[in-house]
């Protein structure tokens, strides 16, 4: 099963797609030192739990989860995770809990939160995100609220906050992202 990959010590690039009983394979994979980049999609029997052994691979670069379970509101410390720059977990149960743990993650330039549910309660947290360049929280529960903690960020090159709760009135507030290149607001209120 997927345990036997764990003797791969030079596996750098893992992806895991539609598979069954994932949480029991993940279970070795601390011993991937090499694994800098993970993609686990639609794997509906993930959980916070399962991903421990991935979160104690200290050259992780690249972590994506797509529509699966995993809520980061469990876990205890990912301040270790110091490579990982890119955090991915479109279409995953993620809330304003699961935010706060993420923001332990200083490291990070690369945040994909679209399709979450994260309002912007969170996003009080985002100060400790001082290297964030990409923000997605497309198709979110982001509201106006939300949007002004986001304008604290002073790093914030790439936003897109299309289908979301944020009003056309509130756009203004970008104005304060003197970084800020590139902006998708599509289908806003």
């Amino acid at each position: 099963g997927l345990d036997s990959l764990s003797h791969l010590p030079q596996l750098e690039d893992l992806s895991l797609t539609q598979m069954q009983n994932t949480c029991k394979g993940l279970k070795k994979y601390h011993r991937l030192r090499s694994l800098k980049k993970v993609y686990i999609g639609y794997c509906h029997n993930i959980n916070d739990e399962a991903i421990l052994p991935l979160l104690q691979l200290r050259n992780l670069q690249n972590l994506t989860f797509v529509g699966t379970p995993v809520k980061f509101e469990e876990l205890s410390d990912l301040s270790d995770l110091k490579s990982l720059f890119d955090l991915s977990l479109n279409n995953c149960p993620i809330s304003d809990q699961g935010l706060k743990k993420i923001c332990q993650l200083s490291g990070l330039e690369i945040l994909n939160l679209g399709e979450t549910m994260v309002t912007g309660e969170g996003i009080n947290e985002f100060d400790n995100l001082s290297r964030l360049q990409t923000l997605y929280l497309r198709g979110t529960n982001l509201t106006d609220d939300g949007l002004r903690q986001i304008t604290r960020s002073r790093s914030l090159r790439y936003l897109d906050i299309s289908q979301t709760q944020v009003t056309f009135e509130n756009l203004p507030e970008l104005a304060n992202l003197k970084n800020l290149t590139t902006l998708h607001a599509t289908y806003c209120k």
